[in-house]
């Protein structure tokens, strides 16, 4: 590829990136509502093809109105990087960007001019354009929607409120006893008044009722009075409380309609139909009742655990995890890191399909270590002054070599050249490939993980006096722990790996294959085992929290995740 080219495909690369960049501050409609008997997602897509523009809503300023400046920041890079990748693909891969004329002929005259898509400039504008005409262009409002959705201040509340909606809820023998004698005076059958598991119309009526009790009780508590007070409906002055009230005895009529007709007529066709729309409803309800609990109980107290004790007081049996375990947030985080020095890097130089094989490989090796910590705990613990236990850096290794394998086997099978394997079945070929070719790779990978394991067994997360001035990097990152990751994946590089390559394909290789591991390697260190301790830090100060109801205590806390103990 001449300089000219690359030039081109470059301004092409910036115009997508920052037409991105500018278009993600754009508010996009609100999800659509879907019918209980219609999937959320199939709602989604049906609504890519309607004609009808959707109106942008008010409940969705710009994204950095509303959100810390790293969730902006990540989350308006991954939409820009997104539309980038798009542009490689059809870049790079004929296939894709052959429909691209006919698809623009649909909104166009049929006779449009030949364009060369080769050409960066031009297949930028065309990919631009399209993403303004629908159907992309409502699949580009979802997409926003998502990412909206988890950059927002609010993520947290959300997270919260699926949090309950998913908990196993048990309430009070007292409470239930008063929900029934209030429901009785209002006209309803005491056998209708019932609560189980079970999501029967009875339950999920009675659960209803149980938490518009709950929300009644916490009225008259002072530590809650402040926020049932001033949560309010999004650009209205009415009190959210008020309204989940009001929807509830306005749906009174209908329990009593529903309940008696499933009593008295359980197989007719009408009252099958009427108890569907009363689910219905009432789950819509429910989902209000989750959301203002959610609100009133991250309002009401300083820290995410106080709020989550309280919920569990009224009732709520919310797990919590035992061991550090990524969240969306975090595996995004990951894969964006991992895209920026693996993929692109690499893309150039293997092709962005073997590129995106690598990538995966890395972030599996990087996973194995955390999720082996969260299956088997039992492998970190060590006793004081002791070296820490071997089983787990070799276990680690080891099924992080053979998923890499796997990958490397698999990928090469659907991306070798058929001219490179002939009449050999391509897996058999690409196995022949791994043993001839490519095996050092996975010892890299064995050891690699290995080593991360190690550093997430013996670290220790610095305590808050060590955040001041310029030491407050050190919540985020570790500059030791990178140095000690790169310095081993150098070392092994050097003394093994690329000798190794050298001999099995002489000529190939060169300074930036030496290079390239050794700067993952720095990234990934210095970031990857501070996330891991900091949440063992929190899960300790969590378990020390409900246990001694002191998160301050300096008593020994027992080990949550792993060998860990106080960290």
């Amino acid at each position: 590829m001449d300089w000219p080219t690359i030039i081109v495909h470059i301004s092409g690369l910036s115009i997508v990136f920052f037409y991105a960049l500018s278009r993600f501050n754009t508010p996009p409609p609100l999800m659509p509502t879907a019918s209980e008997d219609s999937p959320k997602l199939a709602t989604t897509i049906r609504q890519w093809f309607q004609m009808r523009e959707p109106s942008t809503p008010l409940v969705y300023p710009p994204p950095r109105a509303n959100t810390t400046a790293f969730k902006f920041w990540l989350y308006r890079n991954i939409y820009a990087f997104i539309g980038v990748g798009i542009y490689l693909l059809a870049s790079q891969v004929p296939g894709v960007r052959a429909p691209i004329p006919q698809l623009i002929a649909l909104f166009g005259h049929d006779k449009l001019p030949e364009l060369d898509l080769t050409n960066g400039l031009v297949l930028a504008v065309l990919l631009v354009a399209l993403s303004r005409m629908p159907p992309l262009s409502r699949a580009d409002a979802a997409l926003r929607r998502l990412l909206y959705e988890r950059a927002s201040i609010p993520a947290k509340q959300l997270e919260f409120q699926r949090s309950l909606y998913g908990a196993d809820y048990h309430p009070e023998a007292r409470l239930l006893q008063k929900v029934r004698k209030a429901l009785e005076a209002d006209g309803f059958d005491l056998a209708d008044i019932v609560y189980d598991p079970n999501a029967t119309t009875r339950s999920l009526w009675t659960k209803t009722s149980l938490l518009i009790e709950q929300l009644q009780a916490w009225s008259t508590d002072d530590h809650y009075t402040t926020a049932l007070a001033i949560l309010r409906e999004p650009g209205s002055e009415k009190l959210t409380a008020d309204r989940v009230r009001e929807a509830y005895e306005a749906l009174k009529g209908d329990a009593r309609t529903c309940l008696a007709a499933l009593r008295n007529a359980p197989g007719a066709e009408e009252t099958q139909l009427r108890d569907m729309r009363f689910r219905q409803e009432c789950k819509m309800l429910l989902d209000a009742i989750y959301c203002l609990l959610a609100r009133i109980a991250l309002r009401s107290h300083y820290s995410f655990n106080d709020a989550t004790a309280a919920v569990r007081r009224a009732g709520f049996h919310i797990q919590t995890s035992t061991a550090p375990l990524p969240n969306k947030n975090d595996l995004v985080a990951l894969v964006l890191l991992l895209f920026l020095v693996t993929t692109i890097p690499l893309g150039y130089r293997v092709g962005f399909g073997r590129a995106a094989m690598i990538t995966l490989v890395y972030l599996l090796s990087i996973l194995t270590p955390i999720y082996l910590a969260a299956e088997w705990p039992n492998l970190l613990r060590r006793a004081p002054g002791k070296l820490p236990p071997i089983a787990f850096p070799l276990l680690t290794g080891l099924v992080a070599a053979a998923l890499g394998f796997v990958v490397t086997v698999v990928g090469n099978s659907l991306l070798l050249p058929k001219a490179l394997c002939g009449a050999t079945p391509a897996l058999l070929c690409s196995l022949d490939r791994w043993i001839n070719n490519t095996h050092p790779w996975t010892v890299l990978i064995l050891c690699f993980s290995a080593a991360l394991s190690v550093l997430m067994m013996v670290g220790r997360y610095p305590g808050e006096k060590e955040f001041q001035g310029f030491g407050r990097y050190r919540q985020w990152a570790s500059l030791s722990d990178a140095l000690l990751l790169a310095g081993l994946v150098l070392g092994l590089m050097t003394l093994y790996v690329l000798p190794r390559l050298t001999q099995l394909n002489p000529g190939q290789f060169d300074w930036t294959t030496l290079i390239r591991p050794v700067i993952t390697a720095f990234f990934i260190g210095l970031v990857v085992p501070t996330w891991y301790r900091g949440n063992a830090r929190q899960i300790s100060d969590d378990w020390q929290h409900r246990h001694t109801g002191d998160p301050g205590s300096d008593k020994a806390v027992q080990p949550i995740s792993g060998g860990f103990g106080r960290v």
